[in-house]
Parts: C-alpha cells; structure tokens; sequence
C-alpha cells in the first residue's frame, strides 16, 4: 500500500519520479449487478525534478522505488 512519503514513479511514464505528499479516497463510481465497486484511492505526487510541481495519479498506476 502506498502511504504518505513514500517515493513513487508512474509505471507508465517513468520520468515521473516524486514523493506522496496525500493520498485522495473517493466513492467509486462504477455499478455492477452485484453493488457499487470499493473506494477508489488517488495520490497527490510532488516532482522531484521539479519542486512545486504535482500530479494526481490513481494509486493502482504508482509504483514504489
């Protein structure tokens, strides 16, 4: 699980390289026969390569270094 502070890159973009500065849970928005899907998780990622600059991902596209 991924957790505030971590260090992470995008899997598909790997010049993205930052730390986890928050982490985002919402509702999750797809229906299927069964019910709604589980809570979906969203990182705010702080660049490295350039202070100041963040990017919101979904935690399943991060991973950990």
């Amino acid at each position: 699980m991924i957790k505030p502070g971590d260090r992470v890159s995008h899997v598909y973009n790997g010049k993205l390289i930052g730390i986890v500065v928050r982490l985002i849970e919402s509702a999750g928005i797809e229906h299927f026969e069964g019910g709604t899907s589980a809570r979906r998780f969203e990182a705010v990622v702080e660049l490295e390569n350039m202070p100041g600059k963040m990017f919101v991902a979904n935690i399943n596209d991060l991973m950990r270094e």
